[in-house]
């Protein structure tokens, strides 16, 4: 019976270090082959996020602006546009355009290129941009057209020699602007044949 239990004895520690040595292994194993997962990132994946962000950055302001500056041509293209139909109707009732203190080329400020109308027929005033454009009690335009950006003002100027055309100019930020080329093709005639247009030069006219 003891060589029994001796035997058993044997066999009891033989299995247990069996098992101690097969959880060394396996944590021998475990700790060599097997990879440990990281957290965080690298400087190099830090550094190509950063790029990417910033040039998604870039390409969104730069259609931002490229928005507002289209948003802001169409307001000077319809201001000029507004102020045509007020000159047309002074003329209908005057027959003639009103003079300007405008000088050619366009210095496109606040004093040159104004409407000449306001006050009385016989005692002109100048009309300053944004303010009315009243003469005689008849009122040709609530306020005339002030520049969106307010850094620049629109150019008016009457024929130099005469009262029966003029001129109208705004500067536009895009130069690509499909509306650029024609308008300056259909103003080239009478007093202003001999003017030189800049690229980005909006402009209207009244030729007769």
């Amino acid at each position: 019976m003891s060589e029994l239990r001796a035997v058993d004895h044997l066999t009891f520690i033989t299995l247990n270090t069996n098992t101690v040595l097969r959880m060394k292994k396996l944590a021998f194993v475990s700790n060599h082959n097997v990879p440990i997962a990281r957290s965080g990132f690298t400087l190099i994946e830090l550094l190509v996020t950063v790029s990417v962000m910033a040039l998604l950055s870039g390409l969104i302001m730069i259609n931002i602006y490229g928005n507002l500056a289209k948003g802001r041509d169409a307001k000077r293209k319809n201001d000029i546009r507004e102020l045509r139909t007020s000159l047309e109707l002074y003329f209908s009732i005057k027959g003639e355009y009103p003079p300007s203190d405008g000088t050619w080329p366009p210095a496109f400020t606040s004093t040159n290129g104004r409407v000449e109308g306001c006050g009385t027929y016989l005692n002109k005033q100048i009309c300053d941009w944004g303010t009315p454009f009243v003469q005689d009690s008849i009122t040709y335009m609530a306020a005339l057209p002030k520049d969106p950006k307010g850094s620049q003002s629109y150019f008016y100027q009457r024929d130099p020699t005469g009262s029966l055309s003029y001129i109208m100019v705004t500067k536009l930020e895009r130069p690509n602007d499909p509306d650029l080329a024609s308008s300056q093709a259909n103003c080239n005639t009478g007093f202003m044949s001999s003017y030189a247009y800049d690229p980005t030069w909006y402009v209207i006219c009244d030729a007769q």
